[in-house]
């Protein structure tokens, strides 16, 4: 997207180092030119210092004021016949050290800047790191549970009272929720971590989410929800993608899909290509989210308003790890929806993967 190629840009050190030459010639130039007028712009020469030391410490700092005050000497040694030479020169000592301090003075204030940076992606990393693994080492008990009330639910189903039946659903109902939660802490931690390896390959993509869907049709029957494909799979080309993960992304859309849908309606997903990517989109019939959600259903933890039939409950951490497994991937996501009139979540991926990509930084695509 251009949002994502415009802070690649000016997060860049050679475009950076790029703007400050350009604007300290720039300069040099404006004051010939205004010069006659009696006009200095010595305090852009300021801004520019400042800018440097904000942008690379207190080394740029100094180093962008020995520019300015270098560029200053010759400006007045070169050009003897300017009108306004005598006046700038008149006030040289106090312009050298107004340079200087303001290099320093913003490269300080850029080095305590960093320093918390930092300590906070530290601190984050390390916050991450103890989720991964406190996750980790509840996930046995939990699948323990999980495998035992399953297996009371079998046994036991006509050998107890309702009043039982239904505490051991509940329990059921209820592990099963904390092991979707410790699931997707466990993803959440390792893609904040930077730890979340793609296994790319190529492979027929059709085939993939028609496959996935599959499952998530027997899923659907229990509420008569029709789940359609729409796609041509000559037209649609093989693409790079991580199967495992992918199948979480369908599942997360689709499955969400379901649960606001309404019974006896259509889910439909919907395949296209899109010059170098392929989009897809989910449609369902659902009740839709009101407009000022849209911008925070990708967030971690964030729930709509919206309320479905289900009694299963969300996490809040499921179209966060699809929007990070997407872009992993070098594509992009986006949620279309109308209250009353059902909710489309889409995506895009690259036909080619390129691993040096940690983020889609091409055109926005248009979905169709």
């Amino acid at each position: 997207m251009l949002k994502d190629l415009f802070l690649k840009l000016i997060y860049s050190t050679k475009v950076r180092l790029f703007f400050l030459a350009t604007c300290f010639v720039g300069l040099v130039i404006a004051r010939q030119m205004t010069g006659m007028f009696g006009i200095s712009l010595g305090y852009l020469y300021v801004a520019l210092i400042s800018l440097s030391g904000f942008w690379f410490g207190i080394k740029g700092g100094l180093l962008a004021a020995t520019v300015a005050c270098s560029l200053f000497l010759i400006e007045v040694h070169v050009f003897k016949d300017w009108v306004g030479r005598d006046i700038i020169m008149a006030g040289m000592t106090l312009r050298f050290a107004v340079y200087f301090l303001s290099g320093v003075l913003l490269g300080y204030l850029s080095k305590i800047e960093e320093d918390k940076n930092r300590k906070l992606r530290q601190l984050n990393k390390s916050m991450n790191r103890f989720i991964g693994i406190v996750s980790h080492d509840l996930r046995s008990p939990v699948v323990t549970i999980q495998t035992t009330a399953s297996l009371l639910l079998e046994q036991l189903n006509e050998k107890i009272t309702k009043e039982e039946l239904r505490f051991l659903r509940i329990i059921s109902r209820s592990n099963d929720f904390i092991l979707r939660l410790i699931n997707d802490f466990l993803d959440i931690s390792k893609i904040e971590s930077g730890e979340l390896e793609l296994n790319v390959t190529r492979n027929d993509y059709v085939g993939f989410v028609e496959d996935t869907v599959e499952f998530n049709r027997m899923i659907a029957k229990r509420k008569n929800i029709t789940i359609s494909v729409i796609a041509d799979a000559n037209q649609i080309p093989r693409i790079d993608f991580d199967k495992e993960r992918m199948q979480q992304v369908f599942n997360n859309l689709v499955g969400n899909a379901i649960k606001y849908s309404s019974p006896d309606t259509t889910v439909t997903v919907k395949i296209s290509q899109e010059g170098d990517f392929v989009a897809t989109k989910v449609i369902d019939q659902g009740p839709g989210i009101p407009e000022p959600e849209l911008p925070k259903v990708f967030k971690e933890f964030y729930k709509t308003t919206i309320q479905h039939a289900d009694e299963e409950q969300s996490t809040g951490l499921g179209l966060a790890i699809v929007k990070r497994v997407i872009e992993k991937h070098n594509g992009t996501v986006c949620v279309e929806s109308e209250v009353g009139k059902g909710s489309a979540f889409c995506f895009t991926l690259p036909v080619q993967f390129d691993h040096k990509s940690a983020v889609n930084i091409s055109k926005s695509i248009k979905f169709s």
